[in-house]
């Protein structure tokens, strides 16, 4: 049997028990999203002209969506979710995917849970980005802000389906278990008439007040005229508590297939950092630093670095609206220096011709309901 019923199959065993038997009770329906806008100067190591411009976030992903949820009974509910992106500088959609506009292009499933597990289906977050965004990464694995985050989006997303943050077409479980401990497994099809294959994910941790830790690994595989070709991903790492301050670590590993007669693949190597200091009941001192190593640039035997340094802090003005205001640096070296692509990623494209380097300050605000 294939991966994708066997993984229906074994989830619906383990939510069936009484659910059949139950009676639906109460329906719950919530409109939730932010609204997040900010000021960007940025500016070249290159003596380019500088840039100016309102860009929704990017320290807060922006969205609107709708969620809800039904009692079934004996601990069993129905779920929903459907979420898009929000740019409030144009009133457009957000978009999570490269050059390709969705409805939803955040969350769009449908599923049955209780307190043991949850089984999901449509267009979601893999199990692997799951678990960088609760126990890995400060800033939640934001691939919505790349220009920030542009090192863990490039190695964490899908290649092959234009670096989608989601996953059409999947299936995920994710299981709670004692103290603390909880982990999901994800699968999707390959999508008809394009270069987006099959891929799978699965993840493992423990999340507590004083500490986190996990691990997981995805895989993608290209279809079409990218068949054969393949990405995987596995990473570990976590959080700890020391006094008020937070303290991550994650070191992640990528493999992609390049399309380059004769190439292997590229290999990176990636480390992420950070801290979150509360100074006060209001401010929030936040600092992350990512490195990327490559051994391999686009598949070739070159080798390239590219890192992204962020220094940023958040006042709360109240529970819903917070002002953000911080830096944010990409730089690259070596073969990334060169490689058009490894550019466009790290926000160096358009700013000076040979840069490779920009510096960006951002202030805005965000509002949360």
């Amino acid at each position: 049997m294939p991966p994708f019923p066997r993984l229906l199959t074994a989830s619906a065993f383990l939510l069936a028990g009484p659910l059949a038997l139950a009676q639906s009770a109460t329906t719950q329906v919530q409109l939730f999203g932010s609204v997040a806008v900010s000021a960007i100067h940025g500016s070249s190591n290159n003596g380019g002209a500088s840039s100016n411009r309102l860009l929704a976030g990017p320290w807060t992903p922006p969205s609107l969506g709708v969620q809800g949820s039904e009692d079934l009974g004996d601990g069993f509910k129905a779920l929903f979710r459907l979420e898009q992106g929000v740019d409030a500088t144009d009133g457009s959609r957000g978009q999570t995917v490269v050059a390709k506009a969705k409805a939803f292009d955040k969350a769009s499933w449908v599923g049955v849970g209780n307190g043991v597990g949850t089984l999901t289906l449509g267009r979601q977050i893999n199990a692997g980005i799951d678990r960088m965004a609760t126990t890995l990464d400060l800033f939640q694995a934001s691939a919505d802000g790349r220009q920030i985050l542009s090192i863990l989006a490039i190695n964490g997303t899908n290649t092959f389906g234009n670096f989608d943050t989601r996953i059409d077409q999947s299936a995920k479980l994710r299981v709670n278990g004692p103290m603390g401990w909880n982990g999901g497994i994800s699968f999707a099809q390959a999508m008809a008439d394009t270069t987006t294959g099959k891929s799978y994910a699965i993840d493992v941790g423990q999340n507590t007040a004083q500490y986190g830790v996990g691990a997981y690994y995805m895989n993608y595989d290209g279809a079409g005229a990218r068949t054969g070709f393949s990405q995987t991903t596995w990473g570990l790492g976590g959080n700890y508590h020391f006094g008020a301050v937070r303290a991550y670590l994650h070191y992640m590993d990528a493999k992609h297939d390049k399309s380059v007669n004769g190439a292997t693949q590229q290999h990176d190597k990636v480390w992420g950092l950070g801290l979150s200091t509360p100074l006060s009941s209001a401010f929030t001192l936040k600092t992350a630093y990512y490195l990327d190593r490559s051994d391999s640039v686009g598949g070739l035997k070159q080798s390239g670095q590219r890192n992204t340094a962020i220094v940023m802090g958040d006042y709360a003005l109240s529970k819903r609206t917070t002002l953000h205001a911080g830096v944010y640096r990409n730089g690259v070296s070596g073969a990334f220096g060169t490689d058009p692509f490894a550019k466009a990623v790290n926000g160096l494209v358009g700013i000076a011709a040979g840069s490779t380097a920009a510096t960006n300050v951002a202030v805005g605000i965000s509002h949360r309901f």
